[in-house]
């Protein structure tokens, strides 16, 4: 099978896997999701807001993982067979993401690539093979994890959890559902948000089967 085809092929699953979320066609779409995105369903907007959140700091990786539980549709055989490079630093940690992608590319593999922040459009933020994902795939997305969520709602509550994430953590669950469960890709390549023990990325379980590569660029003051 060459590449044209297998991209072909894999966006045809892609689509056949959101297709089965089109109960939530009313908010179904990139501007839809874009707007949620920016506004105080996953942005905290107040003084009080702000505090709650930076409150739960400590708690980020716990609160991943839970929210990652409320998918309904995540195969287990891919959280046991994990490839990833994960990348964290003061300087160059993006760039670096970068290079590690085009070098595992270049080897015929297919890649992910979550980095941050974007410069002209958020898909830039998520990348199959290179390219920012299409953008009905990340509306999708967003609204299928949205629905998860608020489906979980009641659960979510009584352990005092947000029943949305905040704007990163919503992106990073994103990022991971795009490219781990719809498309499937050979390898994962992650930038950490603002790194440390605490940052989002860091919420995947690595088991013996999985081949998980850590790098550490330039580590500065700030």
């Amino acid at each position: 099978i060459n590449s044209n085809n297998h991209i072909i092929i894999t966006l045809h699953r892609a689509t056949a896997t959101m297709s089965q979320h089109e109960d939530i066609s009313s908010r179904d779409s990139f501007e839809s999701a874009m707007n949620a995105l920016f506004s105080p369903l996953h942005q905290s907007t107040t003084k009080e807001a702000i505090a709650k959140a930076a409150k739960r700091r400590t708690s980020t990786v716990r609160d991943m993982r839970r929210y990652w539980s409320c998918l309904c549709d995540v195969p287990p055989q891919r959280q046991k067979k994990r490839r990833m490079i994960h990348i964290t630093g003061t300087k160059g940690k993006g760039s670096t993401a970068c290079f590690c992608e085009s070098i595992v590319r270049a080897h015929g593999l297919s890649t992910g690539l979550f980095t941050s922040p974007h410069l002209m459009d958020i898909r830039e933020r998520i990348r199959w093979n290179g390219m920012p994902v299409h953008r009905n795939i990340f509306a999708r997305a967003y609204c299928k994890i949205r629905q998860d969520l608020e489906a979980s709602a009641e659960t979510l509550e009584k352990e005092d959890l947000p029943v949305l994430p905040g704007y990163f953590r919503m992106l990073t669950l994103m990022a991971y559902y795009i490219l781990e469960v719809v498309l499937e890709v050979d390898v994962l390549i992650i930038e950490v948000g603002m790194g440390g023990r605490y940052d989002a990325t860091n919420f995947w379980d690595v088991t013996e089967d999985s081949r998980v590569v850590c790098g550490v660029t330039k580590l500065d003051l700030e």
